[in-house]
């Protein structure tokens, strides 16, 4: 027999994906300010380093106060344009700033201070991560049924994607990973944050196709999965059917 939750309880779940949401996006606008608060200072001394984690700070608590007031509207588009496109511009921009090997220090041994992603070559993961980003896009855009052909081709593309950005962590490491907690080194988060924005989205159309094929011929079934835009009828109510005992009539209503 399907059930559905209480109000309070579908309303708290979504409290919480809120905040789940606005957290990354808080932390990248965080570390934006705190970045051009130390470029706007010119330079890195005491006096610099607490202005910008200053600023950051109150830029985190105002977009988290604000996505979460605002039922988080903005929050999904936010977190697609900034992870997509801005720290992936802006974590190739610190990569070429990176010297193109390790640098001797002057007490003899090795610093880590070098490019993660060699070039010419990133222009090939680049390419190839404007032709996932915008299989993304056209999957968010069109989050129905598309032609077969489309539609395989935009599964194999988030696909892709998935494995290239899995690829890239594992070229970060794991310390590095970790450097994106912070907020000034948020960019090296940015594989994480891919994958995950993808494997949301190809598990969702994998599921609405699935649920797609369950209503047939008139007769409704409950899906497992149901959200936003999932194919209703006048006679949804019909949805309610008895399940416990194979001898009732299929259209009997609890």
């Amino acid at each position: 027999m399907y059930i559905l939750k209480p109000a309070s309880k579908q309303w708290g779940w979504g409290k919480l994906l809120q905040v789940l949401l606005a957290v990354p996006v808080a932390a990248i606008c965080c570390g934006v300010a705190w970045w051009l608060t130390i470029l706007a200072m010119s330079g890195f001394s005491e006096i610099a380093f607490f202005v910008a984690w200053l600023v950051g700070a109150f830029v985190f608590i105002g977009v988290m106060v604000i996505g979460i007031r605002t039922d988080g509207k903005f929050l999904r588009p936010a977190l697609e344009f900034l992870v997509l496109i801005v720290l992936v511009a802006w974590g190739l921009a610190l990569n070429f700033v990176m010297p193109d090997s390790c640098q001797a220090d002057p007490c003899g041994g090795l610093s880590n201070e070098f490019q993660f992603l060699a070039a010419p070559y990133v222009f090939g993961l680049i390419a190839l991560h404007v032709a996932t980003a915008l299989a993304y896009r056209i999957s968010r855009k069109h989050p129905g049924a598309l032609p077969p052909l489309t539609e395989v081709l935009v599964a194999a593309a988030l696909l892709v994607g998935i494995a290239l950005h899995a690829l890239i962590a594992v070229q970060f490491g794991v310390t590095t990973l970790a450097l994106g907690l912070a907020p000034p080194a948020v960019p090296a988060a940015t594989p994480l944050l891919t994958i995950a924005l993808y494997g949301a989205e190809l598990v969702q159309r994998l599921r609405r196709r699935g649920g797609e094929r369950l209503v047939v011929a008139g007769k409704f079934v409950v899906p497992t999965y149901r959200e936003t835009g999932f194919p209703s009828s006048r006679n949804s109510e019909r949805a309610r059917i008895h399940t416990c005992c194979s001898r009732c009539s299929p259209l009997l209503r609890c």
